[in-house]
């Protein structure tokens, strides 16, 4: 290449750059017109962050929070711009395990001067609670859990500290995973100097963390957890009352084997009508004496994890305020009851009562949750006539006439308990059973008691047989055929006489053990229904003529 043509070379390719320079300036400023004009650019910048806040979960540390928002971010420079300039945004800091320094610093900083609502369930270094503090003036919700050393560290410094809008505060040191961990704590004692420094605290949440109890402000929820103990717990009796009447407006009340002793002769009952949960796990007397003591609205959802409570005469004494709760004027229509006694090891773990309002639906394949029932109450029985007396005095305690709904999946029942149950459910038409042998008793006490059901849904975990043998077989397997056929002799007689008198079945069968056919069962039932996974509810449906 001579001189003359080595220079036009460089000289075009000079000219060639300048033109895409103009041409890519040009393409951008209509790229940016054009994405002015899509529907979500025309919206306000108000509403736009409104939107934006609702992708993320404040609750969630899964995925990192700070993640979702940076990926929003990416979209394009107008949301960059707009989520930059907008604090409330970055003010929602919840973070777990993955969540890292700099993230906090990242999101405090961008947070501006908006209220803070933080969230810090393992804090595990001595860097991240003093970068907290430093925001005091501006934290709303402050959760705070993790090694004991930091948090307690943390809830120490926090005496040096105002907290002027501060009304939700949550402490939760978590025990630390091996005894060979070095985690020394402090001894756990709130200062009661910080109460002055939060003026507006209204819900307060302490887990093995001890106060000077008498210096407890009125709140509106109060949740303490005590460390396990080999008696009673640190709250004296007296002292809860006195807190109890100088919070008249409290709504939830969460003791966690916490009362120290029984209630004082000759105590005023204290009305809290503004009451929409009690949880007590504690002592069966610790928990008559609350029950005795409180007056609530029949709304109140009622949670009872009673310890030592072992046969009917522990629970009987304890019956009596819950039976006239839950028949009270304006009480919700309770309409599920769910039974919960697993077995472990050949004996039975604990056995438990819950009551719902609402009906379980037979296309979801998740469980009702016990946090949600209107009364649930738990108990540990010695064997299973000890199982089959607190069931008895449960049962007779409640509005049976409304529970049309039982869930049995965990109730690994025998033939005489059942059908002493079923005898106190007068109104039961649709029930879920586990495969099993306790299903298989279900079903073969309803039989000798001639009852029939409008629907009956169907549950099985038994995992499929490995043909490469490559995992022994579940011992369940051996209980599918025995279930089936109790099931076939709880419907058989009624249809030869009557017709098809159950309206639905339902199968979930979670890992396809079943080998369920669907064609063998529609001569006995309306409509069949089968579902095989986890994943969303797959229904083959079957509707005889």
């Amino acid at each position: 290449m001579t001189e003359s043509q080595a220079s036009y070379v460089i000289s075009r390719r000079a000219e060639i750059t300048k033109q895409l320079a103009i041409l890519n300036a040009e393409i951008s400023l209509l790229k940016g017109e054009y994405n002015a004009l899509s529907s979500v650019s025309i919206l306000p910048n108000e509403i736009l962050v409104q939107i934006l806040s609702g992708v993320q979960d404040p609750t969630s540390t899964y995925p990192n929070p700070l993640l979702v928002l940076t990926r929003l971010m990416l979209v394009c420079k107008h949301w960059c711009e707009v989520m930059l300039a907008s604090p409330t945004l970055w003010s929602k800091i919840c973070g777990g395990w993955q969540y890292r320094s700099n993230c906090l610093s990242v999101q405090l900083a961008r947070s501006g001067e908006a209220p803070l609502s933080i969230r810090l369930s393992r804090l595990n270094n001595q860097f991240d609670g003093p970068t907290v503090l430093q925001h005091a003036r501006r934290i709303q919700t402050l959760e705070i859990g993790g090694s004991p050393k930091y948090v307690l560290a943390f809830m120490q410094d926090m005496a040096d500290f105002d907290f002027p809008i501060l009304s939700n505060l949550v402490l939760n040191p978590i025990e630390r995973a091996s005894e060979s961990e070095d985690d020394t704590a402090p001894e756990a004692i709130f200062p009661s100097e910080l109460f002055d420094r939060i003026p507006r605290l209204c819900n307060l949440s302490l887990s093995r963390i001890n106060v000077r109890w008498e210096t407890l402000p009125p709140l509106r929820s109060l949740s303490l957890t005590a460390n396990p103990p080999a008696g009673n717990g640190p709250l004296p009796f007296s002292t809860l009352v006195q807190f109890l009447q100088s919070s008249l407006c409290l709504e939830t009340l969460h003791l966690d084997m916490m009362i120290a002793d029984y209630t004082p002769e000759g105590v005023q009952q204290i009305t809290l009508s503004h009451l929409a949960v009690l949880y007590i796990r504690d002592f069966i007397q610790q928990c008559e004496a609350l029950l005795k003591l409180l007056v609530f609205p029949p709304t109140t959802q009622l949670q009872l994890y009673t310890q030592s409570v072992n046969n009917g005469s522990h629970v009987r004494d304890v019956l009596l305020p819950i039976r006239r709760h839950l028949r009270a004027p304006g009480a919700p229509l309770i309409k599920t009851l769910v039974l919960q006694a697993p077995f472990t090891a050949g004996s039975i773990g604990h056995f438990s009562v819950s009551c719902f309002t609402t009906n379980f639906d037979s296309q979801q394949g998740t469980a009702l949750d016990e946090w949600d029932g209107h009364f649930m109450i738990n108990s540990h029985p010695r064997n299973a006539p000890a199982l089959r007396q607190i069931l008895s005095k449960v049962l007779k305690a409640l509005p049976s006439n409304s529970l049309t709904f039982l869930d049995a999946t965990q109730a690994q029942f025998s033939r005489p308990t059942w059908k002493m149950t079923l005898a106190l459910l007068p109104a039961l038409h649709t029930v879920r059973l586990y495969v099993g042998a306790g299903g298989a008793n279900f079903c073969d006490a309803a039989s000798e008691m001639k009852l029939f059901f409008t629907a009956i849904d169907l549950r099985s975990f038994i995992r499929a047989h490995d043909p490469d043998g490559a995992q022994e077989d579940d011992p369940e397997l051996e209980e599918i055929a025995p279930f089936f056929e109790a099931l076939k002799r709880l419907l058989l007689p009624r249809n030869r006489t009557q017709g098809k008198t159950l309206g639905r079945l339902t199968v979930r069968d979670y890992f396809g053990a079943l080998n369920f056919e669907r064609s063998e069962w529609e001569e006995l039932v309306d409509k069949v229904e089968v579902a095989i996974g986890f994943a969303a509810y797959r229904v083959e449906e079957s509707s005889a003529e």
